[in-house]
């Protein structure tokens, strides 16, 4: 993330209006949470404890529930670079 517009959040894009609970979580390479949110609309900006987050691999963890009914959980990986 440098302010320009591009790439500056990470976020999963989908058909939000089928989700019913939504989960979304990173973690730093130690398995330290570093960002959470249940807001489907919000993305992290690759920062931590309002200061910008260090250049590496960190994972994430998304679980959500549709309004059917089902529920589905993913995971992987992201590189954050400054």
């Amino acid at each position: 993330p440098n302010a320009d517009g591009v790439n500056d959040t990470f976020l999963l894009f989908g058909p939000k209006s089928k989700i019913d609970q939504y989960s979304f979580k990173i973690f730093d390479r130690f398995g330290n949470l570093v960002f959470e949110t249940n807001d489907k609309t919000m993305g992290w900006d690759g920062t931590y404890k309002n200061k910008p987050a260090d250049s590496g691999t960190y994972s994430w963890r998304v679980t959500l529930k549709l309004k059917t009914g089902l529920i589905y959980k993913k995971s992987g990986t992201v590189n954050l670079l400054r």
